[in-house]
This record gives C-alpha cells, sequence and structure tokens, in this order.
C-alpha cells in the first residue's frame, strides 16, 4: 500500500499476538485483524519495545500495535 508517498506493510499486532482478541474481546489495537498497516521501513515502538503493552495496560504511545507509525483500525 502506498499513501501520501510512504510504503505501508502488513505487520503483526503485539497486543494480541496476530490472534485478533484479546480474552475473548476484540484486540483494540488491530480492530480483530491480527494485523496493522505500518510505515516501512518498519520500526518498533520505543516506548514498549514492541510488546504493545507497558505493565499490563496497552501501550498509549503505539496504542498497543507494538510498531511506530502505524495506521490504526478504526475499531
Amino acid at each position: 500500500m502506498r499513501q501520501s508517498g510512504i510504503n505501508y506493510a502488513s505487520e503483526t499486532c503485539a497486543y494480541c499476538d496476530g490472534a485478533g482478541n484479546v480474552d475473548s474481546n476484540q484486540c483494540r489495537a488491530c480492530g480483530g485483524q491480527g494485523n496493522v498497516l505500518v510505515a516501512q521501513p518498519a520500526r518498533k515502538c520505543a516506548q514498549c519495545q514492541g510488546r504493545g503493552k507497558k505493565s499490563a495496560y496497552r501501550c498509549s504511545f503505539c496504542l498497543g500495535t507494538g510498531w511506530s507509525q502505524a495506521l490504526r483500525s478504526s475499531a
């Protein structure tokens, strides 16, 4: 995908580990897709080191995706 001169590629959502759900609920980070579009070259989130979580909470910097510059889903 190409948008505004930036190349995006699908990467696995860190918050749900690609499952699309967390504790039987749709993943809020990827909208249940299991992956997110990430600006290339892909870089892991510096705040959560790509885990999508800080402690028990979703990372507020990457919104749980685990990636810097990810397109958020509409969920």
